[in-house]
Order: C-alpha cells, then sequence, then structure tokens
C-alpha cells in the first residue's frame, strides 16, 4: 500500500489494519484481561495526516477488498459502511439487521463535525459509540418503535488532518 499510493507506512498501517478489524470482528471474539468477559475483536483507529498525504487513496485501497466483500454479502450478512454522521437512531437502526458496522472516513472532519457530534448530541453519540464498541447489548425505545441489538460489532477508522485533530482532541 506504501509503494502503491505513495503514502506515509503509518496510513498503510492503519488502513490495513481497520481492513482486519472489519473482516475478523464477525466471526472473532477476545476474552477480556481478566478472563470474565468475551469482548468483540473490533478496532477504533484515529490518525491525523497533512494534506497531501494521500489518506483518501491509501484508505481506498486497503479497504477495496472488504467494500466488495460487502457488496456481495449484502443479501445475506450486509455490513453498514458507514462515512460521517452516525446517528443512534440510524446506527440501531443498521446494527438491527447486520453482524457489522464500520465507520470509515479519510477525511474526518465531517465525521466530527456531524450533526451527531453537535454540543447538544457530542456525550449521547459518544458514550453510545463506546457502548456498540465494547459489544454491549443495545436496547432502544423509541416512538417508531422498540430496537435491540444483543451483539453489536463497530469497526472504525478516521483519518483527518493536524488541526481537526487538535481541535477534536482539545474538546473536554
Amino acid at each position: 500500500v506504501e509503494a502503491r499510493v505513495q503514502c506515509p507506512v503509518e496510513l498503510a498501517f492503519q488502513g490495513v489494519m481497520s481492513a482486519l478489524s472489519i473482516a475478523a470482528s464477525t466471526n472473532l471474539d477476545v476474552r477480556s484481561f481478566t478472563g470474565n468477559y468475551r469482548l468483540p475483536m473490533t478496532l477504533m483507529i484515529m490518525s491525523s495526516a497533512i494534506s497531501g498525504d494521500r489518506k483518501s487513496s491509501s484508505d481506498s485501497l486497503c479497504h477495496k477488498g472488504i467494500r466488495n466483500a460487502a457488496n456481495e454479502l449484502n443479501k445475506y450478512e450486509p455490513l453498514h459502511w458507514l462515512g460521517s454522521d452516525v446517528t443512534v437512531e440510524g446506527t440501531m437502526k443498521a446494527l438491527e439487521n447486520s453482524p457489522v458496522m464500520a465507520i470509515n472516513n479519510s477525511d474526518a472532519a465531517s465525521f466530527f463535525n456531524s450533526h451527531s457530534l453537535q454540543k447538544e448530541r457530542r456525550s449521547q453519540t459518544i458514550a453510545f459509540l463506546s457502548d456498540v464498541w465494547s459489544g454491549s447489548a443495545q436496547s432502544h425505545i423509541r416512538s417508531l418503535g422498540n430496537r435491540f441489538v444483543p451483539e453489536p460489532r463497530l469497526s472504525a477508522s478516521l483519518l483527518t488532518q493536524a488541526e481537526y485533530m487538535r481541535e477534536f482532541l482539545a474538546n473536554e
């Protein structure tokens, strides 16, 4: 990947690790450090790179096979692939019919500035995504119906420019 798209090795590494996480998370669990819990084998990873480092090209190449497989499996075991806005309601709907969801964005500024991460929703969205990432069963009761997801699987790979990373990390 590094040689093919002329990107920093760190970007290639992130893309490969993200693709492996998505592929493995459908079938594999890991044991917690205490050995008392099974957790989904998933990964959340975020990196920053300067403009021109080939974030989108390396990410696209690394995930090409996963995207193709997701399209093939769509009839039976869909993989939901999300980019920028990840609402609690939308995520619950997607996970209800899918074993795996991937949040993947090579320009994560759109993710950080999305509707679901605005100040009034930020805490709820981050807490929800953390619970889903840990594999915790999710149950939501809404006026449009109840949703239950027993074993959610969430992988996330976000690439952004350094200024957006600093802004996000500085936000309490």
